[in-house]
């Protein structure tokens, strides 16, 4: 999931091909974080969306 910065989740993705996709259509620019799970692994990143 892509989250705000208040933890506010705004989009979900979908896996394809061993791809994660996100539709950022709609989505103001900035600072977002992506949350990844995997099994029980959670990896986090911060993404920046400039469209």
């Amino acid at each position: 999931m892509i989250s705000d910065k208040f933890s506010l989740e705004i989009r979900e993705g979908t896996s394809e091909n061993g791809k994660i996709i996100f539709d950022v259509h709609n989505i103001q620019k900035g600072i977002y974080y992506l949350h990844v799970i995997r099994g029980e692994e959670l990896t986090i990143r911060q993404v920046l969306i400039e469209m």
